[in-house]
């Protein structure tokens, strides 16, 4: 195991509740994606423009697993797939009777 990764691992047990099993576990969606999206790729894929990946972002509609503070966002397919799912759901028509 590399040394930073022991010392960030003594680290979490000194501060965080559950330690390192609460880090992991955390980690463990970003640890197992296949591949990570950029908000251009989203865009692309959607059809959109990526003023409108921005906007899902920010207003909470596609939540990115990485964010970092200087504003770079990657998403996972599971992020992509909840995104999906929650839209259809919110973007299904029904008859009024």
């Amino acid at each position: 195991m590399r040394e930073q990764t022991v010392a960030l691992l003594a680290l979490a047990d000194a501060i965080i509740p559950g330690g390192r099993q609460e880090l992991l576990k955390d980690l463990r969606p970003l640890l197992n994606a296949d591949r990570f999206y950029t908000p251009h790729q989203i865009a692309e894929m959607f059809g959109m423009s990526l003023s409108t990946v921005r906007n899902w972002s920010t207003t909470g509609k596609l939540v990115p697993s990485i964010k970092v503070d200087n504003g770079t966002v990657r998403y996972t397919q599971e992020d992509i797939d909840r995104f999906v799912d929650n839209n259809r759901n919110n973007n299904t028509k029904t008859d009024p009777e």
